[in-house]
């Protein structure tokens, strides 16, 4: 095996950082639901401190309207591997229901078993210049971050599908393709 690929050894501590890095929330859940990792972003968007969240079950924890037997956790489970996208009602512990975003998948042990799975989640906002659209259910999740990328590029391009398409460097007609398949619209205009 080329040494210049090995898989780089992260201590626990390591693992804590980089999760805590990252502005998505993220729980990683064992085969019977019970939380085995919560990042700092989980944290905030629950209202759930990482102490009080490790060995609960995920839905007392992220209490949302999908939790429960039909979940995308469940969903993904029972078919034996893949990831979902969802949009869902969260009731953080503390402040008002907020809708978010969230992303699943599997993990799998050294068998090629499920062993778990992780959760991915961020609130989410209508589309009015500031926040993310909808998220187009049953997408992969390249298709969603492939989605999330045309729409933060157009967004920084006001929309402007010429300058946007030269950004990405594909062409107008290829943007247009991708706007369609992945159900990206532009904001309405606001009323005044």
């Amino acid at each position: 095996m080329d040494k210049s690929i090995e898989k780089p050894a992260l201590s626990p501590e390591q693992v804590k950082a980089v999760l805590d890095a990252v502005d998505d929330g993220i729980l990683v859940i064992n085969h019977d639901f019970a939380i085995t990792s919560f990042n700092q972003s989980a944290e905030q968007l629950t209202g759930v401190s990482r102490e009080q969240a490790l060995g609960r079950h995920c839905s007392e924890v992220l209490r949302t309207d999908v939790c429960g037997d039909d979940c995308p956790m469940h969903q993904v489970m029972r078919a034996d591997g893949g990831a979902r996208t969802a949009t869902a009602i969260m009731h953080p512990r503390h402040g008002e229901p907020a809708e978010v975003e969230m992303r699943v998948a599997v993990l799998r042990d050294e068998h090629g078993g499920i062993s778990g799975g992780v959760k991915v989640f961020r609130r989410h906002t209508d589309a009015d210049g500031r926040g993310r659209s909808a998220p187009v259910p049953g997408l992969s999740i390249l298709e969603a971050s492939e989605r999330r990328a045309i729409e933060d590029t157009l967004r920084r391009c006001q929309w402007n599908q010429a300058a946007a398409s030269q950004a990405l460097g594909i062409s107008r007609t290829t943007l247009w393709r991708k706007m369609k398949r992945l159900s990206i619209r532009p904001p309405r205009p606001t009323q005044r």
